[in-house]
């Protein structure tokens, strides 16, 4: 999540498959350096802090739905693979970042970690509708529009649960 949202000095070590785990005391240090000074320029989440929820909205209907079996991160992770494809069927993101992220969510799929959602869309929106996020008719998400770059988009309800059902539709047939 962070090396999407921080940028190109962050995400290119999960785009090696060794460089992750060769530069960890590194990542750990940009993670923390990045959300601290996002924290401290929006205290009481009221802009940019509200990109720190990228994978969330998802993710947390994920952990809800599992009971809580899907571990935060591994959800997260999943609500972000979701995100990432809902970005790129609405062009709102490029095929190069689609396939970047993509990818760099594969390395993590392919080693532990069951990236597969394996609840439809009409299950996760039931979990959504009490997302914090919510505001009425309205949800925020959190879309990656490339790394580097989330931007944040209220949308009907009603419509991010077509953009969930037509992404997942894309996702049943993925590998990881």
């Amino acid at each position: 999540k962070t090396g999407i949202l921080r940028g190109e000095d962050l995400f290119k070590y999960f785009e090696d498959d060794n460089n992750a785990h060769d530069n960890l005391a590194k990542i750990i240090n940009l993670c923390i350096d990045y959300k601290a000074g996002v924290v401290e320029r929006d205290e009481r989440e009221q802009g940019e802090r509200k990109l720190l929820n990228l994978g969330h909205t998802i993710g947390h209907a994920i952990e809800l739905l599992s009971d809580y079996k899907i571990k935060h991160g591994i959800a997260v992770a999943q609500g972000i693979k979701v995100m990432n494809q809902i970005a790129f069927n609405l062009a709102w993101s490029s095929q190069e970042t689609f396939n970047r992220i993509n990818n760099a969510l594969g390395k993590l799929g392919k080693s532990k970690f069951d990236l597969q959602v394996k609840f439809d869309a009409y299950d996760l929106m039931e979990a959504i509708l009490s997302d914090k996020k919510r505001k009425g008719d309205e949800i925020t998400i959190i879309v990656p529009v490339k790394v580097g770059a989330c931007e944040l988009f209220d949308v009907n309800i009603n419509t991010f649960g077509a953009m969930l059902d037509m992404a997942l539709d894309f996702l049943s047939d993925d590998e990881y």
